[in-house]
């Protein structure tokens, strides 16, 4: 009998394996889904803060081998995607992984407290109430409640173009400034519109820039250019800063429309404005400072002429630019 016995027994005892060794891959396999998963969002994280060029891309070759051929998960909608096919084509800039990245680590809601300003007012070009603003109230018909983005907000004071507008019409908006220097002065000003902490990207991906800034000088600051080693030591401090592309951050903030666009970023203006999808946001009018651009001012104006802008007025050093469907109505028809 127990000579019977012993093949069922065999069979029921590999059977019992087998079921084990089931069980065993089935964990394997969840296991290292879901540490591709985890090293994916470290990898995700990392490349975005720690690119190492202003002009590479947010994952570059050089890191990951474009031979690679493990597919990923991409979390948002659960899609697979090719390594090579992520660095050869960058990420979108309104993907939800930057966005939520900017909501999280880079943007200060606007202050409920009362302002805290030196209230200078000057003369025109002096204080808050200069060229550029004066004709942006002109231009929009002193339009209330509008909304505007300052690249290059500096104390959110001295020389803004949007302090009057937020101040005196009810608008609101978005301060660009990455300086270290700057922020804190600026976020003390207690200003009713969003803050971001960092700077635009001259590109379409996230990047980051050496910024110089000169101790001892109120906007005496500027991205790093040619200088020579010793001159930089000598007079300037060097600090390396996140950068984002606009879109990225009006995707944040869920804007696709913005009244006026002051553009002050220290000779890479046309480079951010070439990041910009015209077709995905509409902005009114933009005052762009072109004296340190290396295109040079016609170049500029070539440019946002084929995005359909008219030159509207120059003011020191800005060109302003006014898009013809509200030049048409506003300044021709005013």
């Amino acid at each position: 009998m127990d000579s019977n016995k012993s093949p069922h027994v065999h069979h029921k005892t590999e059977k019992g394996c087998c079921r084990l060794r089931f069980r065993s891959h089935h964990k394997t396999a969840i296991s290292v889904i879901f540490i591709v998963i985890f090293l994916y969002g470290v990898f995700i994280l990392y490349n975005i803060e720690e690119v190492s060029d202003c002009y590479s891309r947010i994952w570059s070759p050089k890191q990951i081998s474009s031979t690679t051929v493990v597919k990923l998960l991409e979390l948002p909608n659960n899609s697979f995607i090719d390594i090579k096919t992520f660095i050869e084509n960058g990420i979108a800039q309104n993907d939800p992984r930057v966005v939520d990245y900017i909501k999280k680590n880079h943007l200060f809601p606007p202050s409920t407290l009362p302002y805290n300003l030196s209230d200078i007012k000057g003369e025109p070009g002096v204080g808050i109430y200069n060229g550029q603003n004066v004709f942006v109230k002109e231009v929009l018909k002193n339009k209330t409640n509008g909304f505007f983005v300052d690249a290059g907000a500096h104390d959110g004071e001295y020389l803004s173009n949007t302090l009057t507008l937020e101040r005196d019409f009810n608008w609101t908006g978005l301060l660009v400034e990455p300086s270290p220097i700057e922020l804190p002065n600026l976020r003390s000003k207690n200003r009713k519109s969003w803050i971001a902490d960092v700077c635009l990207s001259p590109t379409t991906q996230p990047s980051k820039l050496e910024y110089l800034h000169r101790p001892g000088y109120t906007i005496a600051s500027k991205l790093k250019d040619k200088e020579t080693e010793s001159e930089l030591k000598a007079t300037w401090k060097v600090y390396r800063l996140q950068c984002f592309p606009l879109f990225s951050l009006l995707s944040a903030l869920g804007v696709k429309e913005i009244d006026y666009f002051s553009l002050d970023v220290e000779g890479v203006e046309l480079k951010v404005l070439n990041s910009i999808p015209f077709d995905s946001v509409f902005i009114k009018v933009i005052s762009v400072e072109f004296n340190l651009i290396p295109e040079g001012k016609a170049s500029l104006i070539a440019f946002m002429q084929s995005k359909g802008y008219i030159s509207a007025k120059e003011v020191y050093h800005d060109c302003i630019f006014v898009h013809k469907s509200v030049y048409s109505v506003n300044v021709t028809a005013g």
